[in-house]
């Protein structure tokens, strides 16, 4: 009696367990690396977030408040980073929202980290767009003009779930789109995009969806996002926790094909020590071509315990990505 039990209670359980493996997300074709880069820069260098702008490959750093740096590429895997621009003075920021927040925002100033760069893009007059972890806040920096600063405009959405509301867990990239409109990655706790129309100083959200609740399924759900980029209309989203760059849809951010790089970032040669995390915080995709810097977070190579240098990655982009 006992083993006709234990059949039935299989049966049942046959649906339940091919029904999880439907959906088990699937395992992505790694992208194929083209070159390693090298990026060496005085000091904490920690690159933060990556951008192509009239033929320049910028970053921006966490660790350095008042710079942009241009990766130049040479040959044979080959690059330099050189100084692109250095600010005398930003315009004031963004009030803070609570107590807790202006506190934590004294502790960053000390190391050094008052803005917490974490993403940067351009649009097609050649203005840069900057976005301050620590504000929740973006910095225009027009090719004519005064600097001055985007903020999200309310939304009931981002206000019930918290989005951008968690300290370390912010603005985590950001992307110009046609139209004068900004796609923002928020980081973490919760995870999601928002695509905003720019109003001046304000952004209005037109598009806000959470992707990080755990009972969304594998098509939409993601652990977090640490930056964007688009080519050809299309959206590419950077998957740090899963090393993964995305493809999704505009209009309901769902996962269209994947591609890991987990293989390229673990290699012996490219591993930082300590580094459970995955470290991927730029993105740019180009024509042919798909760009991840690497934000090291001051830690030292496994292949050369000297040096705390970190890696710009260049993908060859596989055809109908």
């Amino acid at each position: 009696m006992r083993a006709l039990e234990w059949f039935a209670f299989l049966l049942l359980l046959g649906p339940a367990i091919t029904f999880a493996s439907a959906q088990a997300p699937p395992e992505w074709p790694e992208l194929e690396l083209v070159h390693a880069y090298r990026l060496s820069w005085p000091g904490n260098f920690q690159p933060s977030g990556l951008t192509a702008c009239q033929g320049k490959l910028l970053t921006v750093s966490d660790r350095h408040d008042l710079e942009i740096q241009e990766i130049r590429l040479g040959a044979n895997g080959q690059a330099e980073v050189r100084p692109f621009g250095r600010f005398t003075e930003l315009p004031p920021p963004p009030p803070l929202a609570t107590a807790v927040d202006v506190l934590r925002q004294m502790i960053l100033t000390l190391v050094g980290k008052q803005y917490d760069w974490e993403g940067i893009t351009c649009d097609d007059q050649g203005s840069l767009y900057l976005a301050s972890e620590a504000y929740s806040a973006v910095l225009k920096i027009p090719t004519q003009g005064p600097l001055h600063w985007i903020t999200l405009a309310p939304h009931p959405e981002i206000q019930a779930r918290k989005l951008l509301g968690q300290a370390n867990a912010g603005i985590e990239g950001v992307q110009w789109l046609p139209g004068n409109s900004l796609m923002i990655a928020a980081e973490s706790n919760p995870a999601g995009l928002i695509r905003c129309r720019i109003d001046h100083s304000l952004c209005h959200p037109e598009q806000v969806r959470v992707l990080s609740d755990t009972q969304l399924p594998p098509d939409i759900q993601t652990r977090d996002i640490s930056g964007v980029s688009t080519a050809a209309q299309r959206l590419y989203v950077l998957e740090r926790y899963h090393a993964r760059v995305c493809r999704r849809d505009t209009k309901d951010f769902k996962i269209e094909r994947c591609y890991s790089f987990k293989a390229t970032e673990k290699h012996p040669r490219h591993a930082h020590r300590g580094a459970a995390w995955g470290q991927a915080e730029g993105l740019q995709v180009l024509e042919d071509r798909i760009f991840l810097v690497i934000d090291n977070n001051g830690r030292v190579l496994r292949s050369d315990p000297s040096s705390t240098d970190t890696w710009l990655f260049e993908f060859r982009r596989p055809d109908g990505f």
